[in-house]
């Protein structure tokens, strides 16, 4: 019953199709038609062949069926094919970077073909574009898409711009002429056979009216497809004038297929571009921060030594302090000296110099307390050496001899009880003399 309605709600594409495939053969169709029995008594596959037998017209409404039901997907991919043709034609008639891009390739190509039967050439294969990689510099570590990439990166950015303006170059490279005229020649005839099915079955009312209203629906729509075809051929002729190629039934497929492989070579190139980039500032920023943590580490470096500085000066100040108490207290032995001189002559001018000079030790301490009162304040950079060279130096008075009697720098020690008693000796030797 839904075969003959014709009952799309009962019925999808796919059950006509598998029932029309199944069909009895014309030996089946003998057989069937020759029995006298009750159909009741058929197997089933004989009793479903006995239904179908039945339905007038048979083969031709399965196929009117099975196109009624598919024509509104034909007809809306074949519109999308010829929109994807039309619309790519066009972004390619209207893209300002393809022309740069071409005439940039051009006049690269002549320069290098300069002197030869090559050179000034007025135009180029578009599958060219895709050769542009076989091109190698002298020194083979790079090419000729590789250099135009670059250059177009740091000089004209814009034809980069190229994969977009061409957004439906993917899509077109799908299509060719020939399919498309092939899909469209179908769906013609498909209306001329329904409009003949019309005339064939008059008698049935159900087929009649299915059909009819089918085509009052869709009587226009390939008229349409015709008319936008031959539109989409017209503006692949501008395009196949604009880039000197000849127009076949498969063109639209090989040109925007290259177009479109072209487009995605020059993606590869800048993302390449971008990431050798990303990779220079990562290794850039490791090398800020191994910088950094290099001059931290010095400077800790240098706070550690400042401190240990510190430390060794304030040592030396302790041991100036002491050497300055143990002066300025009296020996006996210089006592008894002073005493035996009878407190006169050279002895005990001696003494009262020892003396006097032993007092001035806190005045030799000045240039290493001013030293430290320097670094602890943050304004000098004296090093342990020059401190201690500073405290030597300090100390001595003129003559070699510490204001402790300690002589530095490898020299003979004497200490000052000892010189004392030499002075009182050649004191009191030259008041005997003299007496």
């Amino acid at each position: 019953r839904a075969i003959r309605r014709m009952d799309a709600r009962a019925l999808t594409l796919d059950d006509v199709v598998a029932v029309r495939s199944y069909l009895p053969t014309d030996e089946e169709v003998t057989m069937i038609e020759g029995f006298k029995g009750e159909a009741s008594t058929l197997a089933p596959p004989d009793l479903h062949f006995w239904h179908l037998m039945r339905i007038p017209l048979l083969q031709r409404r399965l196929d009117a069926f099975a196109y009624l039901l598919s024509f509104d997907s034909r007809v809306r991919a074949l519109r999308a094919s010829i929109k994807n043709i039309q619309v790519a034609c066009a972004e390619v008639l209207g893209s300002n970077h393809l022309r740069f891009v071409l005439a940039t390739v051009l006049g690269v190509g002549n320069t290098l073909n300069e002197g030869t039967f090559a050179g000034n050439a007025r135009g180029f294969k578009v599958e060219t574009l895709l050769r542009l990689g076989d091109v190698k510099s002298t020194d083979g570590k790079t090419d000729l898409m590789k250099y135009l990439a670059s250059r177009f990166y740091n000089e004209f950015p814009e034809p980069f711009a190229l994969p977009s303006s061409l957004a439906h170059a993917s899509d077109a490279a799908k299509e060719n002429f020939l399919e498309l005229d092939r899909e469209i020649g179908l769906v013609v005839e498909g209306m001329d056979s329904i409009a003949d099915l019309v005339l064939d079955a008059e008698q049935d009312c159900v087929l009649t009216g299915v059909l009819e209203a089918f085509r009052a629906r869709t009587a226009e729509q390939p008229a349409a497809l015709l008319a936008s075809m031959d539109v989409a051929k017209l503006e692949f002729d501008k395009v196949a004038i604009l880039l000197i190629e000849e127009r076949t039934d498969a063109s639209p497929g090989v040109l925007f297929r290259v177009l479109f492989n072209f487009c995605e070579l020059l993606e590869r190139c800048r993302n390449s571009i971008l990431q050798r980039e990303a990779e220079e500032v990562a290794k850039a920023e490791r090398k800020t921060k191994a910088d950094e943590k290099q001059k931290a580490q010095e400077l800790k470096a240098a706070e550690k030594g400042r401190a240990g500085l510190l430390a060794r000066g304030k040592r030396i100040l302790a041991v100036g302090a002491k050497g300055k108490s143990d002066t300025c207290s009296e020996p006996s032995h210089l006592a008894a000296a002073e005493g035996g001189a009878g407190g006169g002559g050279a002895g005990g001018k001696t003494t009262r110099s020892l003396r006097e000079g032993g007092l001035k030790g806190d005045s030799t301490l000045r240039p290493v307390k001013s030293s430290l009162r320097s670094m602890q304040e943050g304004s000098s950079s004296v090093t342990a050496d020059e401190l201690t060279d500073k405290a030597q130096d300090s100390a001595l008075s003129g003559s070699g001899s510490g204001m402790w009697g300690i002589k530095l720098r490898g020299k003979r020690t004497e200490t000052p009880g000892k010189r004392a008693e030499g002075a009182v000796r050649n004191g009191g030797g030259s008041s005997t003399s003299g007496g």
